[in-house]
Order: C-alpha cells, then structure tokens, then sequence
C-alpha cells in the first residue's frame, strides 16, 4: 500500500461548515425521505493511501447531495487499518487486493472483506534524485532506465509492501537481480523521503502523485516511471498493477446496504467530474490547496495524477493482479473468484447512468 500524507493546505472547519450550509440551503435529501430533516450521516473511511477522489466528492457536494458526511482516519499500517475496521470504529477502507487476500483468510461469511466502492488508483510513480542523474523510461526506453539503477540505493516505505515488491519485478523484468545489484532501504515516506533524495542519501524512490509532483516540479527530481508509460511491459504496467478500493465488513454492508449505495454512488460522481477535461483547471486549483502544492507542482499532479484517479477496479484488472501476485509468491492458489471479492452496490447499469464510459466491474451476481 502506498501511504500518503493527510492534507494540511485547507481550512478543514470553515469548509465543512460550507459544504454542510450550501447543502441544507439546497434541500439536501439523505437515505429516506425524511432525512431533509436530520443531520448528514457519518461515514468514516480509513485510509493509506490517496484522499482525493474522497476531497473532491466533498468539495463539490457530491456526499452532501446523498446525505453523507465523511470522515478521513490516516493509519500507518494496514493491520491497524484491518482492525478498526473490525472493530467498527471505520466504515470502510483504502486497501489493495493482496492484503485484503491476506487479511481475509480464515475468516468465515459475514465477518469477510469485501470491495463495495471500486476505486482504481494506479498511482504509483518512481523520481529520481537531481544527484543521481538517472534517466527516464520515456527518454532512454524501459530496459536501460532499469539498468541504470545497478548499484544505486532505492528507497521504500516498508519492506514486503507493493511498492517495494513491484519495483523488485520492474529491475527484475530488465535482467537486473534486485537482491544483489540493487541496494534497498527503509526511508520513511514523505517528507523524509523528499529531503532524502534531495541529500542524494537515496537515488530513487516511488511515490504517489501527490509527492511525486512536487518533487519533479519543485525539487528538480527526475521521473523515472511514470505510472502509465507504454514502454513498461504491459503486465508489471504501474496502473495495471497498483490499485485499491475501499472495502468493508460484508455482513455490515448488508445490513447497510442505502449507506453504502449513497458513499458509492458519490464516489462514482467524482471519478465522473475529475474524467471530465473541462473540470482541469479546477482540479488543478483544487490540489494546489488539498495538497499544499505550488502551483507548478500542481499542474504537474493535473499531468501525471488526475488521469489515475477515474479508473474502476474490475475483474481483468484485478486478476492479472491475482496471477502476477501467484507468480512472484506473494498469494498461493488457489484464490477467490472474481465476484467474491465484491459486494456489488451499485450495478453496473447504475455505474454508466452515472459514469458514462466507465470500465465497470464484471460482478454479475451480488456475492451471497
């Protein structure tokens, strides 16, 4: 899992007041038809990885529209993740398909993770630092830029995370043994992370969009891959193989189920207006105050991070995950089908209505 820094660059308070009084001003309905007259219903996601999409749905009315409020818990682990959600302190949240195989072994119906909101953030993306002079995959080609990292010292947040084991199949895919050629450390992510490749302590490091952009735009960093570079082989492609969704209890979703239509169907709104390329501009603007972003940095976001925001986990996306994860031992078969890793809220008539164009999840029965 990719973590990421909560927002610090708005006014959290001031603008929730906003959003709750544009909402009651426009007559915001919720889960009934008496809800007008109640106050928005809590909705708390846990969350590693990219606020944005969950940002923009709040920023422009979409959870007010279905009577949400919703709440962001940042957790350092996924076991921490795992357990709040468990317990009930978290409605749903942010994970990426080998952990939740992993977190759900064992556990019986009712008490299983499942995905409800289909979320497919690909946004991974390997910088260089300005003392390195390592190349690009877009200027020297996939294998050479690969190569270059040989005898280099790569950063990653944690060992035996997707985004230390994906560059490992990256090197390894170009010929390089990433045991022995390459040196990998433990670099807190972030910030840290940021000031390290600065320092040239480290030579690369992958990070998501919301950091990967200011550290080419602001700190001279190189970008090395790009989460949607052709020249990546197709299968170890960064946005074929880092994604999530937010999941949640399945017997809770069942008794929830308006609850989680509502959270799902304001998610849906947001991929909708981030695809649209008239709303650039906007989110442009708007991640330069999310994410406390210069304004060079942001427009960098617009190039390299928008664009992995709209896509929709579905069942070709997540089983080359599946079979890629069987191949470098990550999972061991044999793996759940497709559909009983979802618990469908929204069908994918329901998605369209909503997301004309979107590449909808292949789950054509609702998981028993």
């Amino acid at each position: 899992m990719i973590p990421q820094h909560r927002p610090g660059g708005r006014s959290k308070r001031l603008h929730v007041l906003m959003v709750v009084a544009l909402a009651a001003l426009a007559g915001v309905t919720s889960l009934s038809a008496s809800a007008s007259h109640r106050a928005l219903t809590t909705f708390t996601f846990g969350t590693q990885g990219s606020n944005y999409l969950i940002d923009v749905a709040k920023a422009r009315g979409f959870f007010a529209k279905e009577g949400i409020d919703p709440q962001i818990v940042n957790f350092a682990a996924p076991a921490a993740e795992y357990a709040a959600l468990s317990g009930g302190q978290v409605d749903a949240i942010l994970t990426p398909p080998n952990i939740l195989l992993a977190q759900d072994a064992g556990r019986s119906a009712g008490s299983r993770y499942v995905y409800f909101e289909n979320w497919a953030g690909t946004d991974l993306h390997i910088v260089g630092s300005p003392k390195a002079n390592l190349p690009s995959v877009k200027s020297v080609g996939f294998n050479a830029a690969m190569q270059a990292l040989k005898g280099k010292t790569f950063g990653v947040p944690a060992f035996g995370g997707i985004n230390d084991i994906l560059p490992r199949q990256l090197m390894k895919a170009a010929g390089l043994n990433p045991d022995t050629d390459v040196k990998f450390v433990v670099v807190a992510y972030g910030q840290t992370a940021r000031t390290a490749l600065q320092q040239g302590t480290i030579d690369a490091y992958p990070f998501d969009a919301t950091f990967a952009a200011p550290a080419v735009a602001d700190d001279g960093d190189t970008l090395i891959v790009n989460g949607t570079d052709p020249q990546v082989p197709a299968s170890l492609r960064l946005s074929t193989m880092m994604f999530a969704g937010y999941a949640g209890v399945d017997g809770v979703i069942s008794q929830k189920k308006a609850l989680y239509q509502a959270v799902d169907r304001a998610m849906v709104r947001a991929k909708a207006f981030v695809a649209n390329p008239k709303n650039l501009k906007w989110l442009e603007s708007f991640a330069q105050t999310d994410f406390n972003m210069s304004a060079t940095a942001a427009k960098k976001f617009g190039q390299i991070g928008i664009p992995l925001q709209t896509q929709i986990l579905n069942c070709a996306r997540l089983g080359n995950a599946l079979s890629n994860f069987i191949r470098w031992g990550v999972a061991k078969p044999p793996l759940p089908g497709c559909p009983d890793l979802f618990s469908q809220v929204l069908t994918p008539k329901q998605i369209l209505a909503i997301y004309p164009g979107a590449i909808v999840p292949k789950t054509p029965t609702k998981k028993k």
